[in-house]
């Protein structure tokens, strides 16, 4: 006869709601699997299996399988959490690092990016940052081009990468282009462009915050995109994904990134 039990379990490594996502669709398309309920907000999930066909065990190594870590919550067993000593270390690294580049090679190392440069030198600043694009968009390209379980591996390699980089040149171009044509008409001062900065930067450490778990509560902040608008642009199977995600690129609160748009305003010209 069989038995069904419910368990919760407590998953870290979620850092957005399409990790929940992929996790539930995983859980509930295996056999013995009743139901499953994946929350990105709290990292836990309820799920409800079939003794006779799984155990345990089994069920937390179909989450690890997915890349992140879980393991199962008893009684009001608490999030681990950051010690106060591991933040301080952090912060203590970050400082040592800030007081290193301001006392050696300085942060006015680098050209400032102006209107007037060429084109020569746009290139060369587009070396410079492709380090720190490495480690930011290249995550993002790869979690778009790998696919596993799939049937010819290299070919949908190959048409993800197209589509998430063909997406990402169309936004870059267009983003560029209407900031480009906005410099004509508009001019911002420089505290504007600060507080464009200032609002981008806070936002990406409240995703960095987010991504550490060092403050669960601030997973509650979260912008999602309406389940139809997301079937309209990502396709019923995901399809589309890598090219929309490639699209949102230009969105993105990056730094050199904005340095480039702001840069097209400042040229007055699409």
């Amino acid at each position: 006869m069989a038995l069904r039990i419910k368990t919760n379990l407590m998953i870290k490594g979620m850092t957005c709601t399409q990790c929940e996502k992929i996790i539930q669709k995983s859980l509930n398309s295996q056999a013995g699997i009743y139901e499953s309920t994946v929350n990105y907000k709290t990292n836990r999930a309820e799920i409800i299996y079939d003794t006779e066909t799984l155990t345990l065990d089994e069920v937390i190594a179909m989450v690890e399988n997915k890349g992140y870590e879980a393991f199962e919550i008893r009684g009001d067993e608490l999030v681990k959490k950051l010690s106060p000593l591991q933040i301080s270390v952090v912060g203590l690294l970050f400082l040592a690092l800030y007081l290193i580049i301001s006392n050696t090679i300085g942060f006015n190392a680098l050209p400032e990016v102006q209107a007037s440069m060429g084109y020569g030198m746009l290139f060369v600043v587009g070396l410079l940052t492709s380090v720190h694009c490495i480690a930011m968009c290249g995550g993002i390209n790869l979690t778009q081009c790998i696919k596993p379980n799939i049937g010819n591996e290299t070919k949908d390699v190959y048409k993800s990468s197209f589509l998430y980089n063909i997406g990402r040149v169309i936004s870059y171009t267009l983003i560029g282009a209407i900031v480009g044509f906005m410099g004509s008409v508009i001019t911002l001062t420089g505290a504007s462009r600060g507080l464009i900065s200032l609002i981008a930067g806070l936002f990406m450490i409240l995703m960095g915050i987010n991504m550490l778990g060092v403050f669960p509560s601030l997973k509650k902040i979260s912008i999602q995109m309406p389940q139809g608008l997301r079937t309209v642009f990502m396709g019923k199977k995901g399809e589309r994904g890598p090219f929309v995600v490639g699209l949102l690129n230009g969105l993105m609160p990056c730094g050199p990134l904005q340095t480039m748009q702001l840069y097209a305003l400042g040229t007055g010209s699409a």
